[in-house]
C-alpha cells in the first residue's frame, strides 16, 4: 500500500494509540503539503479521536 496517484496522495498505514494504550492501525490516504502531513479521514471516527488525543 505505497503508491502515487498523479504525483500526490499515497496509500499509507497509520498507527494511532487508543485510550487504553493499544495500537490502532488503519490504511489511509495521505499527502504532504508544505510542512504538514495531510491524512484523509472522517470527523468522529475512532482514528480521528485517537490522533487528536495523542498526536505524537
Amino acid at each position: 500500500m505505497n503508491g502515487k496517484l498523479n504525483g500526490h496522495m499515497c496509500g499509507r498505514l497509520l498507527a494511532a494509540v487508543g485510550p487504553g494504550g493499544a495500537p490502532q492501525m488503519s490504511p489511509v490516504w495521505a499527502d504532504i503539503e508544505e510542512q504538514y502531513v495531510v491524512v484523509d479521514t472522517s470527523l468522529g471516527r475512532v482514528k480521528e479521536e485517537n490522533l487528536r488525543r495523542n498526536p505524537a
